[in-house]
């Protein structure tokens, strides 16, 4: 079963797939010598997406990735999560309802003992539900406490996406941050800074959801 995605999910998927884009290329970047500003345009960008995609599609050796992922048993894991998300965002039909499905599956073990795991692993998989349609679980029972601020940025953004509430997420995050105003996982880091300012936003998801 496939459906065509709706404007507001497109534009969703967009803000969220271009924090994770952003949040690589800034941690190559920041490791390249000579490094210097570009700009990339749509067919650029459009370009190096749909490459990924092909590729993917090769591995997996089949033109659904939701498919594909589903076949290898990997829905709810790290790559087919990040793939499906940018599925999403290109407006790609698949058969997102059928990952989604197998994912929360995933999501639910994973939820039964949350300390085993990466918060960033939970908030993946609940993000990538919403965009695929599917409800999404409430993630304020989970403990911050002891979490790294980009766990906690993700537990904000994956709540904001649900509709829940991220009172106490967003105290937590903004307790972390340093005198010189920053964030970072033990010190400060301009890729974590940027994440957290897009999570503490008013502008970032619930935006997307409320208009278009």
């Amino acid at each position: 079963m496939t459906f065509a995605t709706d404007k507001k999910w497109s534009r969703l998927a967009a803000a969220v797939t271009a924090a994770a884009v952003f949040a690589f290329t800034a941690a190559f970047s920041a490791f390249s010598d000579g490094y210097s500003r570009t700009t990339v345009g749509r067919e650029e960008y459009s370009a190096a997406l749909n490459g990924a995609f092909e590729w993917e599609r090769r591995r997996l050796g089949t033109d659904s990735l939701c498919g594909g992922f589903l076949s290898e048993g990997t829905a709810g894991e790290s790559e087919a999560d990040w793939f499906v998300i940018a599925e999403r965002a290109a407006g790609i039909e698949d058969d997102y309802a059928a990952y989604a499905e197998a994912a929360a599956k995933k999501l639910d073990k994973r939820l039964e003992t949350p300390s085993d795991f990466y918060l960033t692993e939970i908030a993946r998989t609940t993000v990538a539900l919403g965009l695929c349609g599917y409800p999404q679980p409430d993630l304020s029972v989970l403990d911050l406490s002891s979490a790294g601020d980009n766990e906690v940025i993700w537990v904000i953004i994956a709540q904001r996406m649900g509709g829940y509430d991220i009172s106490a997420a967003q105290s937590e995050l903004i307790s972390r941050q340093t005198e010189n105003g920053g964030f970072g996982l033990g010190s400060e880091d301009a890729d974590i800074t940027a994440m957290a300012l897009m999570a503490l936003s008013l502008l970032y998801i619930l935006r997307f959801r409320t208009r278009g």
